[in-house]
Order: structure tokens, then C-alpha cells, then sequence
């Protein structure tokens, strides 16, 4: 057997493990019944008012549907993000630089605007900023992007997991 090849008494736990998941009460999230059907195409997001929210709604739009106005649920978000210098030379030249986002989220009934889970969530890019000057503020546009589908792929998380949780989210 080669050296990294996985034995067959490994390959053999795997399977065992694999079988027991649906013992355990594992199931999809996004399966036909599975908790995230509860918001799919139901969350109206706040309308963006920039293009690092239009990036952010659009992300939360792919992951859970987009809604139309009698959704039952509003999304409301703010989103924060600054830059921070990650790396210098010797002589004080900027090598790379970090962009640390946060969104706070607020998923609300519109029915009676009862607030049904709320939080935040963080992260960060990174981006060079060696090159042109171009290839910089390319750079720099990718790491927004990248920044936004981070910070709503987390919310979006986060509300699946609070539909999965049981929430009893009914008028």
C-alpha cells in the first residue's frame, strides 16, 4: 500500500460513519423539506443604498431566493468595513492591506415587525497592493466583492441555522 493511501480499515469507518448520519438527525438544509424551504424566496432585503450592499443583497438573494413585496419576512442590515495596512517594508511602503467587514442583521416578520433573530457577523480579505496602479484598484474592487458574498453567505448561515433551531417564525 502507498504511503497516503488510506487503509481499509479507514475507508471502512468512514462508510460506517457516513451511514450513521441519518441516525443522528442530520439532514440537508436546502433538501426538498429541509429547514432553509422556510425562506426561500420569503426574505425581502432592506434596499441597498451603495454597491458594496447591492453586492451583499445580491448575495443573500442567491443563497435564499429572491422575494417579491408580499414576502413575509424583511432583512435588515448595516454593514461596516475598514482598511487596515497588514504588511509594510522597512521603509514604510505598503505591501498588502486587510479590509475587516461586519454586518449586523435583523430578520423581522413585516406582518407585525416582530423581530425574530438577529446578530452579526465578521470576516476579512486581503488584498497586495504591489503592481500597478491598476492591477491595485482591481485588487482592491475584488476584495470589496469578496468581502460583501462573505459577509452574506454568513447571515444567510446563520438564518438557515435559526430556521433549522425550530424558530417558530408563524404570524
Amino acid at each position: 500500500m502507498g504511503r497516503g493511501a488510506p487503509s481499509r480499515r479507514r475507508a471502512l469507518a468512514a462508510l460506517a460513519a457516513l451511514a450513521a448520519l441519518p441516525a443522528c438527525g442530520f439532514s440537508p438544509a436546502y433538501a426538498p423539506d429541509g429547514p432553509a424551504t422556510a425562506l426561500r424566496g420569503q426574505v425581502l432585503p432592506d434596499t441597498p443604498g451603495d454597491s458594496y450592499a447591492f453586492r451583499f443583497v445580491s448575495q443573500i438573494e442567491e443563497r435564499l431566493g429572491r422575494a417579491g413585496e408580499g414576502a413575509p419576512f424583511a432583512l435588515g442590515y448595516g454593514l461596516r468595513r475598514a482598511t487596515v495596512e497588514t504588511a509594510q517594508t522597512g521603509f514604510g511602503n505598503v505591501l498588502r492591506f486587510s479590509l475587516d467587514g461586519a454586518a449586523d442583521y435583523a430578520l423581522r416578520r413585516r406582518a407585525d415587525g416582530a423581530v425574530l433573530t438577529s446578530g452579526q457577523v465578521t470576516g476579512f480579505v486581503t488584498w497586495s497592493d504591489v503592481g500597478t496602479s491598476v492591477a491595485v484598484r482591481s485588487a482592491r474592487a475584488d476584495a470589496e466583492r469578496r468581502l460583501a458574498t462573505l459577509l452574506a453567505d454568513r447571515v444567510a448561515t446563520r438564518l438557515v441555522a435559526a430556521a433549522a433551531a425550530g424558530a417558530d417564525w408563524a404570524a
